[in-house]
């Protein structure tokens, strides 16, 4: 994450779409999505569900968007910060870059 221009560009254009999807799948709600400070965040209605079924959405939802390397951290109840990305020599194909993500059931 230290490494310059790691955090890829547009995750609108990148993460949303199959972030849609997969809420969709799990007939999840997003509420709103917003880019701050290199992280794009996701506000999704948690709509009563518990604890355990809130972590297993949260990490339904990031599969699709998982790459080579990636970290779940849950921050607290309902919120969840995650690191996705491709490090020096997971890929011959696809240049070193990561994703970071904060998801946030409301």
């Amino acid at each position: 994450m230290t490494i310059d221009g790691w955090v890829a560009e547009e995750p609108e254009a990148h993460l949303l779409p199959h972030l849609e999807r997969a809420a969709a799948t799990l007939g999840l709600e997003i509420r709103s999505t917003r880019s701050r400070d290199g992280i794009f965040e996701l506000d999704l209605d948690g709509n009563g569900r518990g604890q355990g079924e809130l972590r297993a959405a949260a990490l339904s939802l990031i599969g699709p968007i998982a790459e080579a390397s990636t970290h779940v951290r849950q921050l607290k109840e309902g919120e969840f910060e995650i690191v996705t990305g491709m490090l020096p020599g997971d890929s011959p194909v696809f240049a070193t870059h990561g994703h970071q993500l904060r998801i946030r059931f409301v």
